[in-house]
């Protein structure tokens, strides 16, 4: 080969060597673009990997986590269920027991699992049992309720809650039951029944006692005031009428002066008798309303201890006797309270309805003011009379009082009391109205005055008799003893005037009053009492009453009233 082929042959050596070169450069950097592209595939894959292998950590964490809560929550409940009464149940749809815990003994026995309830209770409680449960798988609503189910002989009684059991796919599955024997409170409500009754029977027997207690105290007030009223006063006024007739019968000066002194000094006895006899018992606690006793009250306090009492509230409310006497003394018990403690001149009371079915009064100052608590314990150990017994005694009849006061705020007692009365009182009960007779005319002009008499004290008719029967123009035409006798022997004898007392057995002068006048207009009634103008004036006016005396008044006002109403008739 020559030389020239040679050099040829190795520059196409070189050329080939150049481009497999070239081919191995672009081999390279294909390759270093593969193997950079894979490495960062890898980095991408890693770090896919990196992540899941994190969200798996926590996933397992949190399992962990929970299963730990849920094992630590089954701990819980399983304590909770050991120590408590409630027992749990687990129930196929068949309704045989396959789980339970905290058995309780009457749940066939040591082991009820395989049992059903009718092989537990019986036929008949098991049969209810199921029912129950077997509604609840119906409804797939649960159901809470007391069943009572016999064992042994004994009656026990179960809390019984049951819910609907599901299996994994949500289906009824059965039923889970929780029981809770009752039986014990079932037994304490049963006592607890009867032991109310009880009390309601004793609370009952103490509003009759507590009414009886009143009757009591007001029959003996009543009692030693009627001994005064019907008898010492009687007495005194009879003797005021004989002295009457004794000063216009008597001829000499001397014999006028001692007389009057005389009737000066039975005047006397007859005011104090009179006051004692209010004090004790006042008229118109009986033969008016609460409020009329309310009203005479406010009077008393104002003349015996110049306390003045502004009266407030609902005119025409009245109460039972006995609650109108009992309400009346606990007025007065806290008027007196007022005067003696609260320091002021003046309080206020308020009678009116409240809640329908009660009556309240309430007594009010400004004065000082006072702790309940403490004067409460220091009545009831001392035994007085005031605040803590006026509570009791309105407790008994079902009655309550409220207590508002502080030192230097004043004090506001409310008395609350049934309008319903635990036993009444009786008393004299007003006859009705008989009907209407013919009105007969008035006596003719200078014609003697026919009068009538109506008092139930003998003593007092006698010597009204003489004084009339002494007077000129004057015709004592009978003598009645009691307002139904007034009403009937006026209805036969036509009087012009008619004296008549007040307070009388059957029938009082008021009623009989009201029937007299409505029958015969120009029948002229005047009223002749022992009690004082502002006690009973009032319902004797309202009921007809020309005018109103007091007996141990002078007697020629009484001549001269019976003239004035017959002239005005006529």
């Amino acid at each position: 080969m020559t030389a020239t082929e040679r050099q040829a042959e190795l520059a196409a050596a070189r050329e080939q060597i150049r481009l497999l070169q070239a081919e191995l450069a672009e081999t390279n950097r294909g390759l270093t673009a593969l193997t950079m592209e894979l490495e960062q595939r890898v980095d991408e894959r890693t770090a896919r990997l990196t992540a899941a292998v994190q969200d798996l950590e926590r996933e397992i964490a949190e399992r962990k986590r929970v299963e730990l809560e849920l094992r630590e929550s089954e701990d819980r409940f399983r304590i909770s269920l050991l120590h408590s009464p409630i027992g749990v149940y687990n129930q196929d749809r068949d309704l045989r027991y396959i789980w339970g815990h905290n058995r309780h003994p009457h749940f066939g026995g040591p082991d009820p699992i395989g049992k059903t309830d009718r092989e537990i209770f019986g036929p008949d409680d098991g049969a209810l049992l199921e029912a129950i449960k077997r509604e609840v798988m119906a409804t797939r609503i649960g159901r809470r309720e007391e069943v009572k189910v016999r064992i042994g002989g004994a009656e026990v009684f179960f809390d019984l809650t049951v819910e609907p059991m599901r299996d994994a796919s949500g289906d009824i599955a059965g039923v889970t039951s929780a029981t809770l024997d009752i039986t014990e409170q079932k037994q304490a409500e049963v006592q607890l029944r009867e032991l109310n009754a009880a009390l309601a029977t004793r609370a009952e027997h103490l509003r009759t006692l507590a009414s009886e207690l009143t009757q009591t105290e007001d029959r003996e007030r009543r009692r030693l005031a009627r001994v005064l009223h019907d008898h010492l006063q009687q007495l005194l006024v009879a003797a005021k009428f004989s002295m009457a007739s004794a000063l216009l019968a008597a001829p000499e000066a001397g014999w006028r002066e001692r007389l009057t002194k005389v009737n000066e000094l039975l005047d006397q006895s007859i005011a104090a008798a009179r006051s004692l006899t209010a004090e004790l018992a006042p008229p118109i606690l009986y033969d008016g309303t609460m409020n009329d006793a309310l009203r005479w009250l406010v009077r008393w306090m104002q003349e015996k201890h110049d306390f003045t009492v502004a009266l407030e509230g609902d005119e025409r409310i009245d109460v039972p006797l006995d609650t109108r006497l009992l309400l009346f003394q606990a007025v007065r018990e806290l008027l007196f309270n007022a005067v003696k403690h609260a320091a002021v001149d003046r309080a206020r009371v308020r009678l009116e309805r409240a809640d329908r079915a009660f009556v309240r009064v309430t007594v009010a100052d400004e004065g000082r003011g006072f702790d309940p608590l403490h004067s409460a314990a220091h009545e009831k150990s001392t035994g007085g009379f005031g605040l803590f017994n006026i509570r009791e005694r309105l407790e008994w009849i079902g009655g309550r009082l409220e207590i508002d006061s502080a030192p230097g705020r004043g004090t506001r007692v409310a008395a609350w009391a049934p309008l319903q009365s635990a036993g009444a009182i009786g008393a004299d009960a007003p006859s009705p109205a008989p009907p209407a007779t013919r009105v007969a005319p008035a006596a003719a002009p200078g014609a003697a005055l026919r009068v009538m008499i109506a008092d139930d004290h003998r003593i007092v008719r006698e010597g009204l008799a003489r004084l009339l029967n002494e007077a000129a123009e004057i015709e004592l035409v009978g003598q009645a003893e009691d307002g139904q006798q007034a009403v009937e022997m006026a209805r036969r004898l036509q009087p012009d005037v008619v004296v008549m007392d007040v307070s009388m057995p059957r029938m009082n002068g008021i009623d009989a009053t009201r029937i007299i006048t409505a029958e015969r207009p120009q029948c002229r009634v005047i009223a002749l009492s022992m009690h004082s103008a502002g006690d009973m004036e009032p319902a004797m006016r309202d009921a007809g009453a020309a005018a109103y005396l007091p007996k141990d008044g002078p007697a020629d006002g009484l001549i001269a009233a019976i003239r004035s109403g017959a002239r005005r008739a006529s």
